[in-house]
């Protein structure tokens, strides 16, 4: 393959790692508790106090203080015993080896063992970290098979500070997104080198990744779609692929079972709290099938993907030209982001709280990562557009890192965020004028009866 520009995408990854190390020491978000577990941050690891802290997992025999109950996010009485967390234990299942080192951590270095003191947090910030640094590492295994290193060296690089994996990463790193990249970006290696090369522990590797995608985030559970459609570029059709797997069926029903063991820690306790092995734990937050908030989530000043996240649209422009230059992934790429896409914006909160951009497009940057790269293949190979894209590239790395400091200092708002304050705010961290009266927050009571909250 030729390759007009080299760069060592191994080195690009030991680069990342360095940055990630140097973050970590650099923010020090750890410091204090409320900056690790805010909100909804608090569910998601509440498992892991309650179990190893508490011996409690149901809070059925833990008396509900204010402290408790406001730590593990205001958890709602089970129908038959206990309390019930809002989220999935997916996060606090990955999280749990970083758990028990810092529970080493505190007894050796004599802090409290609540599960909520430095050692704790630290860890937290540092799990994320780690599991976004493989993310990147398994993308990089993925885009190798089929692209230039120098065009999955700029992918990655992209992923990282170009979108807000850099912000879920470094900041608010205790949600979920981080978790739930790597996980698809394991599901979609895994998917590949299975087609590539059928073993039977590859197919029961995908039927736990599936797994335990659904468990960190239930609508991520369409990413099996990807496997669905995905064939190799050696199988003339769909129908050789599905012979495949016919031809492998034993393995296939194995990987049905280890997706539904992934998933029995999570069925367990809501049978054990509700008597019910499915249980829909967020109450009257639902969503509106019939009234999805596309256009919104993907250009509007408040929250919209890719006015947010502008270095996506190059993405969106190698999706144009997937189907000519990687037919194997066209189909399976563009159904899972559709289906995707339709699926998060039914939601009646279609601007998903406080968090800076859109932030569910961050679990599948795995996905992007595919026409993203197929972009800078492209690119790589002109002479006349290469370096003026190379330089708007370099800029919208800027940009998004710049709007990320803007977003924690407080100088760009949750979700209020309009075109008027967006261009006065864009690259100008002092504007002389208050803008703060031209903010325009969502309606949520608007929104909870299925309206654009607008």
């Amino acid at each position: 393959m030729s390759q007009p520009y080299r760069i060592d995408s191994r080195a690009v990854l030991f680069f990342i790692a360095v940055f990630m190390v140097f973050q970590f020491y650099s923010v020090k978000r750890w410091r204090a508790e409320d900056w690790v577990w805010g909100h909804e941050m608090k569910a998601y690891y509440a498992y892991l106090p309650a179990l190893h802290v508490l011996g409690d997992i149901t809070l059925e025999k833990t008396e509900m203080t204010t402290d408790y109950y406001g730590r593990f996010y205001f958890p709602q009485p089970g129908a038959v015993r206990g309390h019930v967390f809002k989220t999935t234990m997916g996060v606090a299942l990955l999280e749990t080896p970083f758990f028990l080192i810092a529970q080493s951590m505190a007894i050796n270095c004599g802090y409290p063992m609540d599960g909520y003191s430095e050692p704790y947090r630290k860890m937290a910030i540092f799990a994320a970290s780690f599991y976004a640094f493989f993310g990147l590492f398994f993308v990089r295994k993925t885009l190798r098979r089929f692209f230039s290193d120098a065009a999955v060296s700029l992918t990655i690089l992209t992923l990282l500070l170009g979108t807000n994996l850099y912000y879920y990463t470094f900041h608010e790193a205790a949600m979920s997104h981080a978790y739930s990249f790597f996980l698809v970006s394991v599901f979609i290696q895994l998917t590949v080198s299975w087609h590539t090369r059928p073993r039977f522990w590859k197919m029961a590797l995908l039927g736990l990744s599936l797994g335990l995608i659904t468990l960190v985030r239930p609508v991520n559970g369409c990413m099996g779609l990807f496997f669905l459609l995905y064939r190799d570029p050696a199988q003339a059709s769909l129908r050789e692929k599905y012979a495949l797997l016919f031809k492998h069926r034993k393995a296939v029903l194995f990987a049905a079972f280890c997706f539904v063991l992934a998933l029995s820690p999570q069925l367990a306790y809501w049978k054990r709290t509700t008597g019910q092995w499915l249980y829909y734990s967020y109450g009257a937050e639902t969503f509106y099938w019939s009234r999805p908030e596309i256009l919104l989530g993907l250009f509007s000043y408040q929250k919209g993907w890719l006015v947010w996240t502008p270095v996506m649209w190059f993405a969106v422009l190698g999706l144009v030209g997937l189907k000519k230059s990687a037919r194997g992934f066209f189909w399976p790429v563009a159904v899972a982001l559709s289906v995707y896409i339709y699926i998060i914006f039914c939601w009646w909160s279609w601007w998903y709280g406080g968090g800076f951009g859109m932030r569910p497009m961050v679990d599948v940057s795995a996905l992007l990562a595919i026409p993203l790269a197929v972009f800078f293949q492209y690119i790589l190979k002109t002479r006349i557009l290469v370096l003026p894209v190379l330089g708007l590239w370099i800029f919208l790395l800027g940009l998004n890192v710049f709007q990320t400091n803007q977003y924690i200092l407080g100088k760009l708002h949750w979700c209020g965020t309009t075109k008027k304050i967006y261009w006065q705010m864009f690259l100008n961290d002092y504007p002389e004028q208050d803008f703060s009266g031209f903010l325009k927050e969502p309606d949520v009571d608007d929104a909870m009866k299925g309206g654009s909250g607008m």
